[in-house]
């Protein structure tokens, strides 16, 4: 995947998983795909133009990995996680 890719992982995961929203619960459903959302957006500002050790962008492995999280149907906390995977390698002491 480029760094240009759209954001599958927030599209694919839209329904609400089962450990993060329940059935009727709208609210707790936008909350879970907003936190993923949110992850996106500072995985984007953290990794910019870095790249992982084996060449790859970060961000565009970062959206890998999530794109893989989000079809095991894994709840959004743990989508948004795939996101920030080298988030302790970009943030500054």
């Amino acid at each position: 995947m480029s760094s240009s890719a759209k954001i599958i992982p927030l599209q694919a995961a839209a329904k609400p998983a089962g450990a993060t929203a329940h059935a009727g619960d709208d609210s707790s459903a936008n909350a879970a795909i907003a936190l993923a959302a949110r992850a996106a957006t500072q995985a984007r500002t953290l990794y910019g133009t870095h790249h992982v050790s084996t060449g790859e962008a970060a961000f565009a492995h970062g959206e890998a990995v999530a794109a893989i999280l989000a079809s095991l149907d894994l709840d959004q906390a743990t989508i948004a996680a795939g996101w920030l995977f080298a988030v302790p390698h970009f943030l500054k002491d």
